[in-house]
């Protein structure tokens, strides 16, 4: 669902290709690129020629600021090739693919002028079916948790005292990058339904802090409907890069259970981020928002 790719310096070292690849590599299309090394930027910029290098800046720039860049700081054989040591850290850590402008033979090495959707490793799928099972649904969700700084779930049941609940919020808060990211989870407290907003935060205070990480903490935000406003009614997963809707429920379910997860196109994810995130939202509030901290070790 979520890849990341290796693209060498040489690649997009000319505007046309930098244009071509950089923007097909955007988290809301499911792809990364490794900045790797750490110094990869200057070494894009090193091989562009002085016509074409503030075209690829601006390029590299526009996706660094939309979260594109994955930075891995592992080791760099400066006296090998850039191809020997992306080979090297594929074995590592593997890459989707990794994009030059040679001719390798190795499954995983696409040539850059033949990258298109007809090749398996360079196609991604904007959605898939994920056992509804905390393990399964983090393993498809790690490389997005584990690049964002700020995390929303959307459930308009969520409720604390439900373990099948409680243990895809646990599970997704460990894929955390750190535990200092923000999480949160908002769900919806009709004036007229029960349990109540009270009841609710009851439950979750007497329950969370006993399950969640330690020190990761995870603030609930209840809300109403507002008249002639959105419907609190679908389930999301939504971060400041990238999100994704759930078909059903973010719960877990019984074996061979399934759900199908998508991944938010850009004008969604913004959208959904503007109502329940940003201030002051699509919603009125169904009571103060409250944070708890975890202290399972």
């Amino acid at each position: 669902m979520f890849f990341e790719y290796a693209i060498a310096p040489d690649v997009i070292a000319n505007a046309q290709d930098a244009r071509f690849l950089l923007e097909a590599c955007r988290p809301w299309k499911g792809r990364f690129v490794a900045a790797y090394p750490t110094t990869w930027p200057d070494m894009v910029l090193q091989r562009a020629t002085d016509g074409e290098r503030k075209a690829v800046e601006v390029r590299l720039l526009a996706a660094k600021n939309a979260g594109t860049f994955v930075r891995r700081r592992t080791r760099y054989d400066a006296t090998q090739t850039w191809l020997w040591n992306a080979e090297a850290e594929h074995v590592r850590n593997a890459f989707r693919a990794i994009i030059t402008t040679e001719d390798c033979g190795s499954e995983h090495v696409l040539k850059a002028s033949l990258v298109d959707d007809s090749q398996d490793r360079w196609r991604v799928d904007s959605g898939r079916f994920v056992d509804r099972d905390p393990g399964k649904l983090v393993e498809a969700l790690r490389l997005l948790l584990g690049l964002s700084s700020h995390v929303a779930i959307v459930d308009p049941h969520f409720r604390a005292d439900q373990p099948h609940k409680t243990a895809p919020l646990v599970a997704l808060a460990r894929a955390l990058r750190s535990p200092t990211v923000p999480l949160e989870v908002h769900w919806s407290d009709e004036p007229d339904s029960m349990p109540s907003y009270a009841h609710c935060m009851r439950h979750a205070e007497r329950v969370l802090p006993d399950i969640l990480p330690h020190g990761v903490k995870v603030t609930l935000r209840c809300w109403h409907e507002r008249r002639g406003g959105p419907r609190i009614h679908n389930r999301f997963l939504v971060t400041n890069i990238a999100g994704v809707k759930f078909g059903d429920s973010i719960e877990e379910g019984a074996v061979g259970h399934q759900d199908h997860l998508s991944i938010l196109d850009e004008p969604s994810r913004l959208a959904i981020w503007d109502d329940y995130v940003a201030a002051p939202g699509g919603f009125d509030s169904g009571g103060p928002p409250r944070e708890f901290v975890g202290r399972k070790r």
